[in-house]
């Protein structure tokens, strides 16, 4: 047996429509092409790979066992090549490939998550990194050029070559814990603790 030949992102595409579509005729129609053409692209596909894809004994073509497996892969491949023209288009009009971001802890986690979800919508082909620090530790990535944006509260001591933003306020919640150990205090002053 021959070793399987190279098939063609058209012959993967049409193999996933006639599934997707329920049979070469809706395929036919879905791509714009006539039935024949797609009957014989993926004759030509199953005679490079050396394996049936479909069952034609029935009216309405049903993947093999083998062709369920590489459909499967077929859905990858074509995935993979639609997600790098995407990425592709995105960079030549000057998006980043990927953006690197550091928050602070006290940020609200509710409000970041909205937030990238926006961003991921917004640039599905922009890869991000988080990270999440205390203190200074986010002002420090930033200037070291580890991340390109950092979210945090005002420092003190900032370095001076970061542009900063205002961006918002996060508003402090006294604890539940020292809420319950005030109501305590009150209720008995001679409880030792603030």
């Amino acid at each position: 047996m021959r070793d399987p030949g190279h098939p063609t992102l058209d012959q993967l595409r049409v193999f996933i429509a006639v599934i997707d579509h329920g049979g070469f005729a809706h395929a036919a129609r879905a791509l714009h092409r006539t039935q024949s053409v797609i009957s014989y692209t993926i004759a030509n596909l199953e005679e490079q790979l050396n394996i049936a894809l479909l069952d034609r004994s029935t009216r309405k073509p049903t993947l093999t066992e083998a062709g369920k497996t590489l459909l499967a892969d077929a859905r990858a491949v074509t995935s993979k090549v639609d997600g790098m023209r995407s990425r592709a288009k995105a960079l030549g009009m000057g998006l980043e490939a990927e953006l690197c971001i550091v928050v602070d802890v006290m940020f609200p986690a509710c409000v970041l998550v909205r937030a990238l979800e926006h961003f991921q919508r917004e640039f599905p082909t922009v890869a991000l990194r988080l990270h999440t620090e205390a203190l200074g530790a986010v002002a420090q990535m930033v200037a070291d050029r580890r991340c390109q944006l950092g979210v945090a509260g005002m420092a003190a001591t900032a370095p001076v070559n970061i542009e900063r933003h205002a961006a918002g306020f996060v508003k402090m919640m006294r604890s539940a814990l020292r809420c319950i150990h005030c109501r305590a205090k009150r209720r008995n002053p001679n409880l030792g603790f603030a």
